[in-house]
């Protein structure tokens, strides 16, 4: 994501303790603290883990010697640096990320069995809503797999129609059903408005007054100027945005797939942190599918306790069906926990001694930022 001024963006928690949330992080002037101190449920952070700055020169991003490290975008990170635009901060078995703060957009998500709404849908579900409330039609453009369905289901809510949706696809070979029932339908498979308005059967549904239509048109989202040919003129534009802006929602979509298909699977941080890198180009069901498959692989490995990690996601996953053969990506490397040779007091005592007592080049040698190791060392209440 790139950054423009202070004060655009958030920094919120959306994963936390194996389960999905939605937690802004307090701001203190230009910078954000991360650890106990402020997000106090999570056991593998330090008091003070790491700290995220925002000035006129983009982020810096500091591991603050925290004993268990922090992952930006999957990579371990160590000291002081710039960390340009980023997606994900992994520290102990929670996932940070920074969320564009927009005027009039509330920061907090709503998740129920029907509909998972945070911030960069906001815009969107509410347009939706208020056209339902006027009694317009509505032309939903966006990308494949960004929620048509969940939508236009809210469309029938709005409305007070509860339970009378319909989904009817154009390019199916037989024809469409002749009888309607009251309601909100969505109609998919057009290719373009062209395509739905001379089709007869929406010619005949648009006389209908008990009837609203949904037209779902996949193209490019930031085309908001589509002109609306005769007789979809009453129709109103929404454009809706892909799941790759929306990366928000994609922890609640994980827990929902992981609940509906294997409840007793546990998720470990790094399956929502590889997906969280992912641009989804196939959206919504794309995401769900691939979570799906990542279950039956972690079953396969250990079917007394599954435990979903990034290791179980397909190379592919997240890229559309036309890129896949362009190249996968590799996900984050995992466990993220301390080396075994850390939490061995003896261990760290013996690399100590042999560097002569210089933390340093004891540090370097156990592979961890000279403040870790020091950490470690009054951890076990040991002294060079």
């Amino acid at each position: 994501m790139d950054v423009s001024t202070p004060g655009e963006w958030a920094l919120v928690r959306v994963w936390g303790t194996q389960r999905p949330m939605f937690e802004p992080i307090e701001r203190r002037g230009d910078r954000w603290l991360l650890g106990r101190e402020t997000l106090d449920d999570d056991d593998r952070m330090s008091r003070r883990h790491c700290e995220v700055r925002l000035g006129a020169g983009g982020w810096v991003i500091e591991d603050l010697g925290s004993a268990n490290g922090t992952h930006v975008n999957g990579a371990g990170w160590v000291g002081r640096r710039p960390g340009g635009p980023w997606q994900v901060l992994q520290i102990g078995r929670s996932l940070v990320i920074p969320v564009s703060v927009v005027a009039g957009v509330p920061l907090r998500m709503h998740c129920d069995e029907d509909a998972i709404v945070g911030p960069g849908l906001y815009r969107c579900w509410e347009a939706v809503g208020d056209a339902a409330a006027g009694g317009a039609h509505v032309v939903l453009a966006g990308p494949p797999g960004c929620g048509f369905t969940m939508l236009a289901r809210h469309h029938e809510r709005v409305r007070g129609r509860a339970g009378s949706f319909t989904v009817h696809e154009l390019d199916r070979r037989k024809p469409l059903a002749v009888t309607v029932p009251p309601g909100v339908a969505l109609v998919t498979g057009g290719g373009s408005l062209e395509r739905y308005a001379m089709h007869p059967w929406i010619r005949a549904a648009l006389r209908r007054h008990d009837l609203r239509l949904v037209l779902a048109l996949e193209c490019d989202p930031d085309d908001g100027t589509l002109k609306l040919p005769e007789p979809l003129s009453r129709f109103r534009v929404i454009t809706v945005p892909g799941l790759d802006v929306r990366p928000e929602e994609i922890p609640w979509r994980i827990a929902a797939a992981v609940q509906a298909h294997a409840p007793t699977t546990a998720v470990d941080v790094t399956f929502p942190e590889a997906c969280l890198l992912r641009r989804w180009g196939n959206g919504i069901p794309g995401l769900l599918a691939e979570t799906r498959d990542a279950i039956g692989r972690a079953r396969q490995r250990d079917p007394d306790q599954a435990l979903l990690q990034a290791r179980d996601l397909s190379e592919y996953a997240g890229l559309p069906t036309d890129q896949a053969a362009i190249g996968g990506l590799a996900p984050p490397s995992g466990p993220r926990w301390p080396a075994a040779q850390l939490a061995d007091g003896t261990t760290v005592m013996q690399a100590v001694v042999a560097a002569g007592g210089d933390l340093r080049v004891a540090a370097a040698r156990l592979g961890v930022p000279q403040a870790t190791l020091e950490k470690w060392l009054r951890h076990h209440k040991t002294r060079p």
